[in-house]
């Protein structure tokens, strides 16, 4: 067995190693010639609840579930990820948290006279619980391992001692937050009403290419507590938001979770081990299921949410030059498919598989559109032109020719939002456009025979694919 190695920076070495191999092997003196590739140890954690536990017995099946402990082999949450939870607050002396948690803080305007007032530390216990889930420290013989252990907690108080709070404080917590430099953002959390200053706060932290992941809600299969079945919540429904919903021990949708047109993925949800205060809850005093201190069971897509937020953790510790979009396409285009084919209302894209997400391959398709040249008033049923500047933020570059060409799509929306009958078309790519390069599409077309206030939108097209909007992307 002879070994060669090739010259030049790993990476390139990498790559070229099976083409290398290729070419010895055809050589009359060598028998055969094969790419040597890497093995690893598989890692176990050695987390007391890791296997079973004492409640349910089911251990960290969600670990295992959505491949995280698989995920593990290739990287763990690397202390330069920052993921903020903002919720209840958190015991910041549990043991299975001391080290992993920053110095939080708090916006609690109006708590609840049940509360004490002016408390910093999680008089709840869902706080603490959905932090461990992201980082609790992992294999330190105690406890559970979170699914980002090594990332850095970033608690923010948001919600009194009976798990409520303002719109306002939350939309305060999360520009803090971001402010701090928190990548992910997760909220399991969510109201029926929508927030023109949540709406804002979640727009600014887009705005930072922070990634937010948001509870898709409980509404599922119960109205305690809902408006309506299956309601909308915010800030879930907000377009940049990666919402979430939940999955039961048997990869069955977990029958409390919300299903609608606002889910992007989906984790497990329900009997979920995590941490608890080591003191006195709100939530010690309930008659059925007490949380107990030190650790617990709790189900929702509170704990689903968590799943997503610690994934995006580990992807951005494995890729931290991903954009926010990137990561939010990743958690979808690798996600484990288990309702309808595609993108359905129960499971999103499906649930999240951590393996394939951080040693995913796929094309990640991201645009921004600058529309500042386009025309605001123009005369009905005439030609109309338009010109748009489109920025490559995806993962390959866009060719204007041939095999998967790329193209603009426009198209016209009434006042109502809804498509104008044959009012839509295609323009091709000039140039061929490389990765963070830009190019200027002339689109040609026709304005509506009725007179009103109409919008056009913006897509792109790649053929054999589909349009970006369909991939994840931003039209």
């Amino acid at each position: 067995v002879t070994r060669v190695v090739i010259e030049g920076t790993s990476a390139d070495a990498y790559a070229d190693a099976p083409a290398a191999a290729a070419i010895l092997a055809r050589h009359g003196a060598v028998v055969f010639a094969e790419h040597d590739s890497s093995v690893r140890i598989t890692f176990d954690p050695n987390d007391t609840y890791y296997r079973t536990d004492p409640y349910v017995g089911l251990g960290q099946w969600g670990i295992r579930a959505a491949l995280i402990d698989k995920a593990w082999d290739v990287v763990r949450g690397s202390p330069a990820v920052t993921v903020a939870v903002l919720d209840t607050g958190v015991d910041a002396t549990h043991p299975d948290l001391v080290g992993a948690l920053l110095p939080g803080t708090t916006y609690v305007s109006q708590p609840s006279s049940e509360c004490v007032p002016e408390t910093t530390r999680d008089d709840n216990g869902h706080g603490t619980h959905v932090s461990g889930i992201v980082g609790a420290n992992g294999n330190d013989g105690r406890g559970v391992a979170g699914v980002a252990f090594g990332v850095r907690v970033l608690p923010v108080k948001a919600l009194d001692c009976t798990g409520v709070g303002s719109l306002s404080d939350v939309a305060q917590a999360v520009t803090w937050a971001v402010d701090r430099g928190a990548r992910i953002v997760s909220l399991s959390l969510g109201s029926p009403f929508d927030s023109p200053t949540l709406r804002g706060a979640i727009a600014f932290a887009a705005s930072r290419n922070v990634l937010v992941v948001a509870a898709a809600g409980n509404c599922g299969g119960t109205l305690e507590r809902c408006t309506s079945l299956n309601q909308i919540d915010y800030p879930a429904a907000y377009e940049e938001v990666v919402a979430v919903g939940a999955t039961d021990t048997d990869d069955s949708l977990a029958a409390f979770s919300t299903r609608n047109a606002t889910v992007d993925v989906s984790a497990p949800g329900r009997r979920i081990v995590s941490t608890t205060p080591t003191y006195p809850v709100y939530l010690s005093q309930r008659p059925i299921n007490p949380m107990p201190p030190m650790h617990g069971v709790v189900s929702g897509t509170s704990q689903a949410a968590p799943f997503v937020a610690g994934l995006a953790a580990l992807i951005w510790s494995q890729e931290p030059a991903l954009s926010a979009p990137q990561v939010a396409q990743r958690l979808r285009s690798t996600a484990d498919d288990l309702g309808a084919p595609g993108r359905d209302d129960s499971f999103g894209a499906g649930r999240i598989n951590a393996l394939r997400a951080v040693t995913s391959t796929a094309d990640v398709y991201v645009a921004t559109y600058d529309t500042a040249a386009v025309p605001t008033s123009v005369e009905t049923a005439r030609p109309v032109s338009a010109t748009v500047r489109v920025t490559n933020r995806s993962s390959f570059a866009w060719k204007a020719t041939g095999t998967g060409a790329v193209r603009l799509e426009w198209s016209w929306l009434d006042s109502a939002g809804a498509p104008v009958p044959n009012a839509k078309g295609t323009t091709p790519l000039p140039v061929d456009v490389e990765r963070s390069a830009g190019a200027s599409v002339v689109a040609t077309m026709t304005a509506p025979a009725v007179a009103g206030s109409y919008s056009l939108r913006f897509d792109l097209l790649r053929d054999g694919v589909g349009t970006f909007s369909s991939r994840g992307a931003q039209p």
